[in-house]
Parts: C-alpha cells; structure tokens; sequence
C-alpha cells in the first residue's frame, strides 16, 4: 500500500454526489483519518460521521489553506470533480504539495491535465492515431470563421479552462458560430474556445475502466444514448448493457478504452465517451473524464459495482485482484459485472421544461430503471418521472398537426419520448422517425411495442392474460385503470384475486453464476422470487433528486442511518443514492416510488415504520395514498454516532 501505516490523514476532495462519502466510509474502516473538504456540508450532520471536515468553496487558495492548517499525508482529488482537480494542480505548480509531503493518490496530476485540456488530449490521441474529431484552439472570430470555412458546419464550440462542465454549443451557420464564439470567450477565464469539427447523428457510447497501479485493468461497463450525439450525454435517455452493437463492434471499442486508461496511466477510473457510426464501422474518441461524475454512479447504480469503493482503495495502492467483493466468496473486484437485466436512464427535468435540446446540459439529475425487458425498464423509468403524468403516454400531443409533430421528432425537447408515441399513432414507420430522430430503428421498436400493446389493451376486458402481459411490459395498475376507465384498486383487486404478483430478482453483477449474498433487488413478473420475506425495522424512502448540496447531505443523513444498528430497507431510483448504498449494510430496491411498489415491498419486508426521506419530493397523492397500509409514517429525523 501506498500509506502503509494507519491513521495517516487522507484529505477526500467532495463534490455534490455521494463518491466522497463512499470514500471517506472506505477511508475509515481502514484505519485512516479522511478529512472531507467539500461545498456545503450540512455541517450538523457531518460532525456525526468525522472529526475534521471543511465546507467551503472548492478554490485553490481555499485548499491551500486547509493543506497547511491541516498537514495531510494525501490527498485524493477525483471526488471533488474538476474542480477539486485543478485546485490540487495549481497547488502542485506552486510548489505547495512538494514542501509538505503531500502525496497525490490516484491518477497522477499531469495525466489528469491532459485529459482536461481538450488541445493537449486531441494531440496525444492524434499522435497514437486513435480517431478522435478534428479540433482547435482559437482566439478570436476569425479563426473559428477560418476553421468552419475548411471543415465545414456544423461544428462545436466549448469554452476553455472552465471549471464545470456544461456542454458545447453546436453551430449550424456563420451566424450561429459568432454569438456561440463570442459566448465562450466570455465563459472562458483564459479567454480562448476550442472549435471542432462535430459528429453529429453518430451513436454515442459511454465506457467506464477501472485500473489499478499495477497494470489490471477492467471494463466496469458500458452504456448507450438512445439518442444520437448532438445531444448532450445528460439530457439524453440511456440503455445498458449497449443493445445495437454487435460483439465484434463493441469489442473494439472495449480494447480502445482499455487502451486509453493505460495511454492516460489511469489509478482509478475514467470514463470514455465514444461516437460511433456503425454503417462505416468507424469510433471517435469525444472526452475522457477521470474525475467521480454522473455517469461512474450511474454505471455504478447499474451494475452494482461499488465504484466509489474500489477506486478509494485502488488509490491506496491496493491491487484489483485483492479486493473482495462483498457478498461473495471467490469475487474479487478485478472481475468484470454482468448483466441479466436491463436499465434505463431519463432525465430529471425542472418543472414545467420542455426547452429544445442540444449539445448544453439543461437536466438537473437522472433517473434510473431495470426490468428484465428494455419495454419493462423503459416503463418502469416513465413510472420514474416527477414532472410527466400517465396522460403524456396517451393523449399529450393529440391537438398538434403533423408539421408540429416532425419539427419535434427533427428538434427534439424533453417531451420527445412520448412525441415519438404519438408519431407511432399517427401511422409513422420505424424507418421514417428514425430518419427524423436519428434514432437507433432497435430502439424505436421497444417504443412502437409498448404503444402498440397500449393501444390494443384499450379494447381488452381485465383478464389473467392481459394483466401478466401489461405486467411484465412494466405497465403500472395505474396506467391500467386509466385504459380501462375503472379505479386503480379494482385493478389491484383484480391482479390479487388471480395471484399476480411481482417477484424480485438480484442485481449481483454476476447474473447468477455464482453465489451472491448480496442485498440490492429489483422486481419483475416472473416465478423465481429471489427475495425472501422478512422483517425491517424501517422502509426509507428516497425521493427523486437532482445532483446537488442537498442530495450529498441527504446522502449524509443515509449513511448515519445505514450504521445505527436498524434493519433498513431502502427504495430509490436515484443513481447517486443507489450507488452510494452499494457500501452499506442495508437492503437496497431499484424501483421507482409508486404506492404499489410501495405497497409490494412492503408487504414483503413487513417494516415496523415508513420514512420519508425527502416528503417535499414525493406527490400529495402519492402521500395520502401511503396511510393505505396502515404503518407508521414519518419524516427523516436521524442522527447516530462517527464512523
């Protein structure tokens, strides 16, 4: 190891998702001191969990403060984003680091700023000549008027040294390009942009590598954009594992992620971001990031790998292949998850937005789906929506015209999931949105599916058949009553009088090849119940979230609770609380919140009390129909001993 002795003080840089909290929970059960330095913390709830902690913004003269008030033996930097990572890259260059010893665990500084600094990162790749778009770094306008006129429109502009991340912006004329060039001039603190040439209409993957210090090397896994690139990855519905790809495509793109992570000497993980244009077979290389962002916790959430975790102790020195996964008794984490079921992520969107999309991030989280079928999963994620009711799948779009509707499939808005439904009613083909969207024909098929099931069940009588059928698409008794205009309990009466009922299976990231005690579930509709009955002190659960200074401290408030010494069950399809909860010894329910699957799991956990933890999030209806089951409800209210 790379700090052999204990109590070393080990400073975890935060951001505003849970991998810092993993950290320093891994930190702390092997013998070190983490001190958390992070943007607001709820510092109330903090001093329950560490001794040391600082909530402040992340600059670097800020943590130059702390490293000298504080005297660490380490610091790891991935958790705290880019942000954390410049601010350790400027105290490195002004010889901070140096004078006090500080060790840099991970992936060393000078890789980490290659990989951020998009001119640098597009000449390494070029000169191993791996494809990546054709990009430069420009001043002024007329170099971006220079750059568009050689390679054509559109192309991406993005501003330069900026400390998040919000997307480029794509420009499609002359016009365009000067108010977008002259945009991140103004965003950029150096004030330069790079220009590049843009792939959009291309397949976007996105791989995630986990590599230690000695050369082991793993693909975590992979996932895909229903949309094509031109979309921002946020924004984007998402599918794993990759549906339209076939193994020989997938695998060269599993071999050039590898590649990179030992190309960048990667100490953790990163995430490669892909475009890929299956009918000339060829990939470009759009981003890595090695930083601890949404899309490790999503594949950390899908696949049940504790990523958080694992890079933490990889940091330390600690082989892949000596780490022991938990549950298991010859698993080690230098094997790579496998997946015998399907997810899908949405977006979270701000109420009442439904704003054109493009190449700038506008969601404020995501929300995450399994099923054993990608119709199930991608019902189960429309259940998920906060801000979309039933209707949008049914009668949204009826009053606009057929111009209305294509300008939607071409410029797509956050309601396109259900634009493209009410395209399938109207008697478009596959052929013909996908032309529009862009959009994989394979993924059209599931939507086309499920609208066509929807549309013929409309006429059907309640029946043992058409109930298991709607049940294992992933179609909800509320929807169910809405097609056949009765009330939603008499759905429930039915599917229980002819013994229709979910049973749930594990996410073991093994898919059952070996022995999993293992505590993370999801439910479907088929015999085999991997899930035994039992007894909870407390059903928590976990309102839909965006990645925010609330969602780390409601994270806080999970992790006390985890260690107080209740029996807790949780329910979630936030990916940030279910990657978080892959470290704590609670049982975990991939589903959304619902009252019946409220009611399922309750039924099967039999909790002494219902906590809510986070009520402001969860409907009015959705709470009056809680006190349906007769359990004590509460409101988190929680505080237990440190780590």
């Amino acid at each position: 190891m790379l700090l052999e002795s204990q109590n070393k003080k080990i400073i975890v840089l935060g951001s505003y998702n849970s991998g810092a909290l993993s950290a320093i929970y891994t930190l702390s059960k092997q013998g070190y001191k983490p001190i958390l330095v992070a943007p607001r913390i709820n510092e109330s709830q903090m001093s329950e969990l560490l001794d040391e902690f600082y909530s402040i913004k992340m600059t670097a003269d800020n943590l130059a403060d702390i490293v000298t008030k504080t005297r660490p033996d380490a610091i790891i930097p991935i958790f705290g984003g880019q942000t954390g990572i410049n601010a350790c890259i400027k105290l490195a260059k002004d010889g901070l680091l140096s004078a006090l010893n500080v060790k840099i665990l991970g992936t060393d500084l000078a890789s980490l700023s290659s990989m951020f600094d998009r001119e640098k990162f597009s000449n390494l790749l070029n000169e191993e000549r791996i494809p990546t778009p054709i990009s430069k770094k420009i001043t002024n306008i007329e170099e971006a008027i220079d750059f568009a006129s050689e390679y054509n429109y559109p192309v991406i502009v993005r501003a330069s040294a900026t400390t998040n991340k919000p997307g480029g912006d794509l420009c499609n004329n002359r016009r365009e390009l000067i108010v977008n060039v002259n945009r991140a001039f103004e965003e950029s603190p150096i004030s330069n942009c790079l220009i590049e040439a843009s792939v959009t209409g291309y397949k976007e993957l996105e791989l995630e590598v986990v590599r230690d210090s000695y050369d082991n090397c793993i693909l975590v896994g992979a996932f895909e954009n229903i949309d094509a690139v031109g979309i921002h990855s946020a924004d984007s519905m998402v599918v794993a594992p990759i549906q339209t790809l076939d193994d020989q495509e997938f695998q060269k793109l599993r071999t050039v992620s590898l590649r990179l992570a030992r190309m960048f000497n990667i100490v953790g993980s990163c995430n490669i971001r892909i475009a890929f244009d299956s009918l000339r077979d060829t990939y470009y290389i759009l981003e890595m990031n090695p930083s601890f962002n949404r899309s490790s916790v999503l594949i950390s959430a899908i696949t049940a790998y504790p990523l958080a975790d694992i890079i933490t102790k990889i940091s330390l020195g600690i082989r892949l292949d000596a780490i022991r996964r938990t549950g298991f008794s010859n698993l080690t984490a230098a094997s790579e998850p496998i997946m015998d079921y399907l997810a899908v992520k949405v977006p979270n969107w701000s109420k009442g937005q439904a704003k054109r999309l493009g190449t700038r991030r506008q969601a404020k989280g995501q929300i995450v789906a399994f099923g054993r079928s990608l119709e199930s999963a991608l019902m189960k994620a429309i259940e998920s929506m906060t801000n979309e009711k039933i209707d949008s799948m049914l009668t949204q779009f009826l009053n606009i015209d057929d111009f209305q509707l294509e300008e939607n499939l071409v410029h797509p808005q956050a309601n396109r999931l259900f634009i493209i439904a009410e395209a399938f009613r109207r008697g478009y083909i596959i052929d013909e949105i996908s032309e529009l969207t862009k959009i994989d024909a394979q993924f059209l098929y599931t939507i086309y599916k499920l609208i066509d099931f929807i549309e013929n069940i409309k006429n059907a009588e309640p029946s043992e058949k058409s109930i298991r059928q709607a049940k294992e698409l992933g179609i909800s008794d509320k929807m169910l009553a809405k097609l056949w205009n009765i009330q939603v309990d008499k759905v429930e009466q039915i599917r229980n009088d002819l013994a229709i009922r979910p049973t749930y299976k594990k996410i073991d990231g093994v898919a059952g090849t070996l022995d999993a005690n293992v505590s993370y579930f999801y439910a479907t509709y088929e015999e085999e119940d991997e899930l035994e009955k039992s007894k909870a002190d407390i059903l928590l659960i976990d309102g839909i979230e965006s990645l925010s200074n609330r969602s780390f401290a409601n994270n806080q408030q999970l992790l006390i609770l985890a260690n107080s010494g209740l029996d807790v069950s949780l329910i979630s399809n936030s990916p940030d609380t279910l990657a978080f909860s892959l470290s704590l010894p609670i049982t975990t329910f991939f589903e959304p919140l619902s009252y019946e699957v409220i009611a399922e799991i309750t039924r099967k956990c039999n909790p002494e009390t219902l906590c809510l933890k986070k009520p402001e999030e969860l409907s009015e209806d959705l709470k009056s129909e809680l006190n349906n089951l007769n359990i004590k409800i509460t409101e988190w209210n929680y505080t237990g001993g440190k780590l």
